[in-house]
C-alpha cells in the first residue's frame, strides 16, 4: 500500500515566496504530494 507524504508549507515559506510554482514542483519531484497549511490559531 502506497501512502502520500505531506509537508508543512511553513517549513519552505522562504522558497515559496521567491518562486511558488517551482517550489511546489520540486517538492512533488522528491515525493511530497500533499501540501499542509497551518491553522494559525
Amino acid at each position: 500500500m502506497e501512502r502520500d507524504i505531506s509537508i508543512q508549507l511553513y517549513s519552505v515559506r522562504e522558497l515559496l515566496e521567491s518562486d511558488f510554482p517551482a517550489t511546489l514542483r520540486k517538492l512533488a519531484d522528491i515525493g511530497y504530494r500533499l501540501p499542509g497549511i497551518g491553522g494559525g490559531g
